[in-house]
């Protein structure tokens, strides 16, 4: 395999940061086997539709998971290979 890099972003109520972020990402010049990974903290007090939407619009991997733990609580649960949508698949990891 050669070597991945992942930047998985983190998000929760910000849509427009992550509007930035996809912007951004999109005027990169990105090495071969380079992804963006989106985790969406979630909850009951918003819609989580508009950020899945603008990250499928844009090729890039939203995984929505229960604000459990908040950001650490993520990292912890990709870690430990528990967070579905989130493969164990890369050399390098950048944690935003």
């Amino acid at each position: 395999m050669k070597n991945k890099t992942v930047v998985a972003i983190i998000i929760y109520n910000r849509f427009s940061n992550l509007q930035r972020w996809v912007d951004c990402w999109k005027q990169c010049e990105l090495p071969e086997n380079t992804e963006l990974r989106v985790i969406h903290n979630t909850d009951t007090t918003f819609n989580p539709e508009p950020y899945k939407k603008l990250c499928e619009d844009n090729q890039i991997i939203y995984i929505r998971r229960q604000n459990i733990g908040f950001d650490i609580g993520a990292l912890q649960d990709v870690c430990r290979e528990r967070l579905t949508g989130f493969d164990n698949d890369w050399n390098y990891l950048l944690w935003i």
